[in-house]
């Protein structure tokens, strides 16, 4: 064996000087192994495919290999021609490499080594000499080098705190200057829960430093998972805002929280805060009234509310996301007392008979009746509810489209007012 592969590399460096010197380079700057691999004389129609493992053949690994930039190459000795298979690239997997012998290379992107490959379940680490048959398929194995990665996590504003593995990592204590590093496996994929203080909610989760994550990324404000760890630094930034606020940073591609149902996407915003609540709800009717204030605004904002679909009576396709630029509008749902979704005689007549018996009114268990927030129910309310009667508000269609997987509507929008989904 050892007469063979001695003839076999004479003749390679016989060919060309400078095929051989990078040869050369191969093996000392890639530590890249080594296989001939010899197809039948005369055959016709010669496929190779090549599929890449890792060593510890679990799915986070197998993934992360798949993710590398690992490699084999097949050279041809008769004509040095070169087929390159990518870990990363599937497409690449199956190539007609034709009759003859091929050299196979076999190169380790960096926390990657390449192990073995296999050939009819047998393994061969060094150089050999083997024929193929039509459609062979060769294994390379890898294993994944000791790497970990370290995930800086702070909390930028609020109150409420993070939790990995089922442990706290990190609370409003940990803030940019006392941030918390939790050190992570390559091939993971670490997953963070957020619980937020009483009255507060999660605002915004910003990643690496760059993204901010959306309502399904955050399987709606509860956590978030990692993609497999393949880089040595990450970097979790939590926001808590108190319920009904969002804390909006500077930047572009910007999104907040509103409340684990409702976010603001924003492709250019100066910073400020955001302000919403839901105003109205029956059956598949949803009302919004959200402001936003800050001193420069890009020219479009996406509005994404979560839906019920339990509640829609007929196709979530045909579902519609509205703006209202009435400034009446926010008014007229509060004037809707007994929440039928049109302001009429009967709220009128809700009102009129608490104003002429008062002890009928009990503040607790009724204080929407109190349209004015003044404490009492009086004709002042009474006369709200009847310049609201049969006002017609202008709603715009604004809808985006429908997610019917995850049961989110989106619109997008130029400016703030009421949004209504249905």
């Amino acid at each position: 064996m050892r007469k063979e592969r001695k003839i076999i590399k004479n003749n390679i460096i016989k060919r060309s000087v400078i095929t051989s010197l990078l040869l050369l380079l191969l093996a000392i700057n890639l530590a890249s192994s080594t296989l001939l691999v010899s197809g039948e004389a005369g055959g016709t129609g010669k496929y190779l495919e090549i599929n890449f493992i890792s060593l510890s053949d679990t799915p986070a690994d197998n993934a992360a290999l798949l993710a590398s930039d690992c490699e084999v190459t097949a050279t041809k000795i008769s004509s040095d021609q070169v087929f390159t298979y990518a870990a990363s690239n599937e497409l690449s997997y199956r190539q007609k490499v034709g009759a003859g012998t091929v050299l196979l290379d076999a190169n380790a992107d960096e926390g990657w080594e390449f192990c073995h490959f296999i050939i009819r379940d047998a393994e061969f680490d060094d150089l050999s000499e083997y024929k193929t048959e039509k459609n062979d398929i060769v294994e390379a194995v890898f294993k994944r080098e000791v790497l970990t990665s370290d995930i800086t996590v702070y909390v930028e504003g609020g109150f409420g705190e993070v939790y990995y593995q089922g442990m706290l990592v990190a609370d409003q204590t940990n803030n940019a200057e006392n941030p918390v590093i939790i050190t992570v496996d390559y091939g993971t994929t670490p997953r963070f829960e957020f619980v937020p203080a009483e009255s507060y909610h999660l605002s915004s989760v910003l990643v690496d430093n760059s993204v901010y994550m959306d309502l399904i990324l955050t399987e709606f404000t509860q956590s978030y998972e990692f993609p497999i760890i393949a880089e040595s630094f990450h970097s979790l930034v939590v926001t808590f805002s108190q319920d009904g606020e969002a804390v909006i940073p500077y930047g572009s591609d910007i999104t907040v929280f509103l409340s684990n149902a409702a976010s603001l996407n924003f492709n250019y915003v100066s910073g400020g805060t955001a302000y919403g609540n839901e105003i109205f709800s029956l059956l598949d009717v949803v009302v919004w009234s959200i402001t936003v204030q800050v001193d420069e605004l890009g020219d479009q904002t996406i509005v994404a509310l979560r839906y019920d679909p339990s509640k829609v009576p007929g196709s979530e396709e045909d579902l519609r996301l509205y703006r209202c630029d009435s400034e009446d509008a926010e008014l007229y749902y509060k004037s809707d007392v007994n929440d039928d979704g049109v302001v009429n005689g009967q709220d009128d007549k809700i009102i009129a008979n608490i104003v002429k018996h008062p002890k009928f009114w009990d503040p607790e268990e009724n204080p929407e009746y109190d349209i004015d927030g003044d404490g009492f129910v009086n004709e002042i309310d009474l006369h709200i509810v009847n310049s609201m009667k049969n006002l017609d508000l202008n709603w715009i269609d604004i809808t985006l489209y429908v997610d019917t997987e995850n049961n989110i509507i989106y619109g997008v929008t130029e400016h703030f007012s009421i949004f209504r989904g249905r």
